[in-house]
């Protein structure tokens, strides 16, 4: 980090002179107007360097000569160096942010940042840990009177019962605890204040470690600062990232951060049935769609949501239907069921017969359809003729009922005896009386 920001101020240096003005006006909007971070400052500050050494190489001695094809060379040469998405989309950020401000002052003539479009940068889940596992790092320090483990102790249960950024963490005072109220009250960025609750085991860690590990530590250098380094300083993110690495590592965890903490408390929120909104609100994001990575869920929770709101049997796993046996049929044989009619409307021409008898109504059946004796075999209509055999009364003998059906090469079609209608075809001459 030293050699990165020795290099940035070189490069800050060579600059041409106009160049190297607006990057020095540019960093004191941004911390004075703007509240930013002194770590968003320092990323655009560099972001903005790099860009404006980009152009003087391209031969622009003076921001008014920046244009929308330079912006596209610098991220294109950024990309081929190997940056990520994610990295891409910040420089891409922070070159916009330039130029409106330099449009705004008078610097550019035109505000080319605008037409300068950032890769959607990808944004995998956040590592998390278990319920048991959260609970096995915060009671990681044990219960020994030292300073240092007190301090070690207050430091993961606020950590993991408020979701703060280690900076807020590291930033927090002694009068910004309201232990009577079990509340925070929290710096975050861009300056904005959130008051953030916290449970009884924090309260806890923070009384015995003001009670019993503070005062141990304390030094004038101290001030009111909450959480104390080993000399009595403030306690700097980098320590408080070293302290949560290592009682990871010795509880035999994976790899966690204070970040990781962070994610755990959110994810832990939700799972628990706390509403996004009120979750926003307690890590200090300004957009809903930061909030949102942390909506993944397991699938306990899917299938405890499943037994919860579906109206169905409890186990989402679909079973195979078992339908009883029914025994075997004793009684008397019964006569076959009609098949199922066709789409197509059937009249009563529409069946080709040899003989013309009389038309009898089917025995022990309510039904239209109409059965006429015939002496060929079934199958006289040929592709799917439906074709059932009855018994009628009068002499037992067997009729064919058919339903649908083609008749065969050489036979014709009628709407019936006497038919000349429209779309009637004539039967064959040997046919005709």
């Amino acid at each position: 980090m030293k050699r990165k920001s020795a290099s940035i101020r070189a490069i800050h240096e060579g600059l041409p002179g106009q160049m190297r003005d607006a990057v020095d006006d540019f960093a004191d909007h941004l911390g004075r107007v703007d509240n930013r971070s002194a770590h968003t400052v320092r990323a655009y500050v560099g972001d903005v360097v790099s860009l404006l050494d980009h152009a003087a190489l391209m031969g622009c001695a003076a921001p008014a000569d920046i244009d929308i094809a330079v912006l596209r060379s610098w991220l294109a040469k950024l990309r081929t160096l190997g940056a990520a998405r994610t990295s891409l989309a910040r420089r891409a950020a922070s070159a916009r942010t330039f130029s409106a401000w330099a449009h705004r002052t008078g610097r550019l003539p035109t505000d080319v940042g605008a037409q300068l479009a950032s890769p959607k940068a990808h944004r995998d889940l956040p590592t998390v840990l278990k319920a048991d596992q959260a609970e096995a790092l915060v009671l990681a320090p044990g219960d020994e009177a030292s300073p240092v483990l007190l301090r070690d102790r207050a430091l993961l249960e606020l950590l993991y019962a408020t979701g703060i950024r280690v900076s807020e963490l590291c930033g927090l005072d002694v009068p910004d605890v309201d232990r009577g109220r079990r509340v925070v009250r929290v710096l975050g960025k861009g300056r904005r204040e959130r008051s953030v609750p916290y449970g009884l085991p924090a309260e806890e860690a923070i009384g015995d470690w003001l009670r019993l590990g503070r005062a141990a530590l304390s030094t004038p250098a101290s001030g009111d600062a909450l959480l104390l380094g080993a000399r009595g300083g403030r306690l700097q993110p980098t320590i408080a990232r070293r302290v949560v690495s290592g009682y990871a590592r010795a509880a035999g965890l994976p790899h966690t951060s204070p970040h990781g903490l962070r994610h755990s408390a959110a994810t832990h929120l939700l799972e628990g049935g706390a509403d996004l909104r009120a979750v926003q609100e307690l890590l200090g994001h300004a957009s809903l769609s930061s909030t949102q990575i942390y909506t993944h869920v397991s699938v306990e929770r899917l299938r405890a949501a499943y037994r919860q709101a579906h109206p169905g049997p409890e186990d989402p796993t679909p079973k195979r239907l078992e339908l009883p046996r029914c025994p075997p049929w004793s009684g008397p044989l019964l006569p076959r069921p009609h098949p199922p009619r066709c789409a197509r409307p059937t009249r009563r021409s529409d069946v080709g017969r040899r003989d013309r008898g009389p038309e009898l109504p089917l025995q022990g059946r309510s039904t239209s359809t109409i059965a006429r004796p015939t002496k060929h075999k079934p199958g006289a209509f040929s592709d799917g003729a439906l074709v059932c055999h009855s018994h009628v009364r009068g002499e037992g003998a067997s009729y064919e009922k058919a339903e649908l059906g083609r008749p065969r090469p050489g036979e014709g079609l009628t709407r019936g005896p006497g038919s000349g209608g429209r779309g009637s075809r004539r039967a064959p001459a040997s046919r005709r009386p």
